[in-house]
Parts: structure tokens; sequence; C-alpha cells
């Protein structure tokens, strides 16, 4: 099993991205656009504090994520006109024999889970010496930030897929995760916060969804779309 600590920032939106935010991730040189997957998360109506993630390979294994939130209110200073909520949060994983067992619970009780397509393109900055920009296609800091732009489609198991239209319920999120040393993740993630979204080039368009009104982090989110 693999533990990570985290310290993460998310808004999501409903309905589409504009295009002028998609075009800028989709042209940056830096940022991985990766496979299209499909996670699947275990029902927990009204608890915001858990999550319990499912995914499938095509190769038949499975990975199974235990992620629990540690501190739901953490003082940050974020950039001018940019409101949400931070949190921090440890991610269990393992791809045991316990990830076999949730996988057939999926197969026999499909209800109980929600289904979430997710198509990504995905930043790196390295805190590993300096804070940069790296190539997500080729770069792993061992301290870093991801960030991520993804296009999300929520709903049932039997009707969400990967390769299949897209359907279910169309959402887009932005999320900033700074990971690994738990005594730098709040400096790293306000350190990319500024690098990010004070960039000549970020839309200008992408910040009125930075707001309070679209924060939420997976599980809460989750939970009040049951």
């Amino acid at each position: 099993m693999s533990i990570l600590c985290s310290t993460e920032i998310r808004w999501i939106i409903a309905g589409k991205a504009p295009a002028s935010i998609k075009r800028w991730y989709e042209r940056d040189a830096f940022c991985n656009r990766e496979k299209v997957r499909v996670d699947y998360y275990l029902k927990f109506p009204g608890d915001e504090f858990v999550g319990v993630k499912l995914r499938k390979y095509a190769d038949g294994g499975q990975n199974l994520e235990f992620k629990p939130i540690k501190k739901s209110a953490v003082a940050l200073q974020l950039p001018p006109g940019i409101a949400g909520r931070i949190e921090e949060w440890e991610k269990w994983s393992t791809e045991s024999q316990a990830a076999q067992e949730f996988s057939n619970l999926l197969n026999q009780q499909k209800n109980a889970w929600l289904a979430l397509r997710k198509a990504r393109w995905l930043r790196k900055y390295s805190a590993d010496g300096d804070i940069r920009k790296v190539d997500a296609k080729e770069v792993r800091p061992r301290d870093g930030c991801n960030v991520e732009f993804t296009e999300l489609h929520l709903g049932t198991v039997d009707e969400i897929t990967e390769t299949g239209p897209e359907l279910g319920k169309p959402f887009w999120t932005i999320g900033f995760e700074a990971f690994n040393d738990e005594t730098r993740e709040k400096q790293i993630l306000e350190e990319v916060l500024k690098l990010e979204l004070g960039s000549v080039d970020c839309p200008t368009e992408l910040k009125r969804y930075l707001t309070t009104e679209y924060t939420a982090a997976y599980p809460d989110w989750l939970a009040k779309a049951q």
C-alpha cells in the first residue's frame, strides 16, 4: 500500500469549459494529455470527508484508493480575486486483494457507485530545488504540485464508458495538488497558484470561476450530486 499526503484546492463547474481555457492547456507543450479513464466512486450520501475510488485497467487489474481528509480549513494566501477552500488529504492506494473485492462489489451492486469519466490535461511543478514548471510527460518530481484541467462526465456505472459517447452530466474542473513534503506543501501550493494564475497567458475568463461558489473536493461534490 502507498500513502500520499497532499494539500489541495479544487473548483468544479457544471457544463462545458470555455474554449479559451481548454486551449490554454491543449497548446502547452509541457502539459500531458492523459488517456481518458473512468473512475468509480462508492456512494456516501451526506459524507464530505472521505472518498473511496476504484479504477480498473485494461489488463484486468484494479487500484483502490481510500482518501480521508486530514484538515478541512487550511489558511493560505490566495492570489487576488481568487477564493476557495484549501484542504489537507491522505491517499491510501492498493492493488491488493482488497481492490479485487471492491471490484466484485462494483459488479454486484452497480447502484452503490457513481461513474466519472475524466479527460485530463496535467501540468507539473517541481519543488525539488526552486519551484518551476517541468515537462509533465517526462519529469516525476519527488516534491511538487500537480495542476489539472479535466473534462468530466458523471453518471451511472452502465452509462459512462471510456470509449463510448460522452453520456452523463458534463462538468469541468481545475485542481491544484501539492504533494509529499508535508512541511512545505502549503508554501508549494501558494507559490504554484501565483505562478500559474499570474502567468501572462492565463485566460482572464478562468479567474471568473475560481470562487467559493465552485470550490469543492470530489467527495463532497459527489455526495451532493447523489
